[in-house]
């Protein structure tokens, strides 16, 4: 709209529908002399005819104040205006987003709708539907983080304006892993998202540990270099040789990083515990107990050592298992875990139940490592060809070029 001082402005009404969505968004504290305010008009009928009227400081707060005089608006052809009820409902690994049709078509039949999701820092995903659908479901959302929603109607007349959801955060299941490749790539699959790597940087890569969600995460080389990725926080690295891995706290506030000979160097709010392991014992892997005031130290004869708050459940020292054991899982539904071979078998101990195994197959490459599933009914193990195998509630979702581990 052009006139002249127009700065105190504060409503613009068109007949019986006031809106306040003007341009001049400090009116109230300025009041000033602009001779242009650029109002978004309600929905109506492409064709119909309604007054409109302007709203000031001085009418807005007195009773002697009065609109201004009316001058006619036509609705003329145009875009739809935004669908109406959208709503977005958080699922595992994804959501799902509704709506209504808009309250205007602009003059012109709606042909379709486009929903965007968008989370911060992360790629958004688009979806396209017909004149009639009502509905969308997006999986393989980034779990952990904040989703929102737009949608928009499209016509002959162009694309509509967007209705935007309130934020919704996806849960984490059983359809989602990371894969860490010996070169120091990580692959993301499902709804657990890569955040990057250090592949290309000439380091050999021996382990990494996951922030809550998969949001971020940690790569550990075998020199005990850490690179943080995603939100995951710097904390410090061991300058050791001979690192074989690390594990997070699951609070993602510090991280332990293990060496062949069972030396264990902690950062952030981790803590190291006093205790040793068995003598002879190669460590392979280390794991943190559920609450982070505590670990497991994984050898590759099968012993398991625990630290601090982390209880023993068993180990496969002495036992016949075809090859070294190189990979724990612990059961997050709490007591147990899993403990992996290289040649492809998995032992249960504790509250972890046998979910399978691939030792009765011929593995082209030997595995490297085991994630378990969220609710503990699953879980993946990988070769170190980058091949995925799942079991129980856990999703096959693809394999990588080579693995050196694998993670939820």
């Amino acid at each position: 709209m052009n006139g002249s001082n127009l700065g105190c402005i504060v409503a613009v009404a068109f007949g019986k529908i006031v809106t306040i969505s003007t341009s001049n968004s400090q009116a109230l504290l300025t009041c000033g002399t602009t001779n242009q305010v650029v109002v978004i008009a309600p929905p109506g009928t492409a064709g119909s005819k309604v007054p409109v009227e302007l709203a000031t400081v001085e009418s807005f707060f007195s009773t002697k104040g009065k609109l201004s005089n009316s001058i006619p608006y036509t609705y003329t052809p145009s875009a739809p205006s935004g669908p109406t009820s959208v709503r977005a409902t958080q699922r595992t690994g994804g959501a799902s987003v509704s709506w209504g049709p808009p309250a205007s078509d602009g003059g012109s039949p709606v042909t379709g709708y486009i929903v965007t999701a968008t989370s911060p820092g992360l790629p958004s995903e688009r979806g396209v539907g017909g004149a009639a659908t009502r509905s969308m479901t997006f999986n393989d959302l980034q779990a952990g983080a904040t989703w929102t929603f737009s949608v928009k109607a499209t016509s002959s007349k162009g694309v509509g304006l967007r209705s935007v959801s309130s934020p919704v955060v996806p849960g984490l299941g059983a359809d989602g892993y990371l894969v860490e490749t010996q070169d120091g790539g990580v692959l993301g699959f499902g709804d657990v998202h890569s955040h990057g790597g250090i592949a290309g940087e000439g380091s050999t890569a021996v382990g990494f540990a996951m922030m809550p969600y998969g949001l971020g995460y940690w790569i550990v080389t075998k020199t005990g270099a850490v690179t943080p990725f995603g939100d995951a926080l710097y904390l410090g690295e061991a300058a050791r040789n001979n690192v074989v891995g690390m594990a997070s706290m699951p609070s993602g506030k510090g991280y332990w990083i293990a060496t062949k000979s069972g030396a264990v160097q902690s950062f952030g709010q981790a803590r190291t515990y006093p205790g040793k392991v068995p003598k002879g014992s190669v460590i392979t892997a280390i794991a943190s107990s559920l609450d982070g005031k505590g670990y497991w130290l994984l050898g590759a004869n099968g012993s398991v050592t625990a630290f601090g708050d982390a209880r023993a459940h068993g180990s496969l020292v002495g036992k016949k298992v075809g090859g070294p054991v190189v990979g724990m899982a612990v059961n997050p539904a709490g007591g147990g875990y899993w403990l992996a071979t290289a040649s492809g078998s998995v032992f249960a101990f504790g509250g972890a139940s046998p979910q399978g195994s691939v030792s009765s197959k011929s593995l082209s490459a030997p595995l490297v490592g085991i994630a378990a599933t969220p609710g503990g009914d699953g879980y993946w193990l990988v070769a170190a060809n980058g091949q995925v195998y799942n079991f129980g509630a856990a999703k096959y979702l693809g394999s990588a070029p080579s693995a050196a581990a694998i993670g939820l």
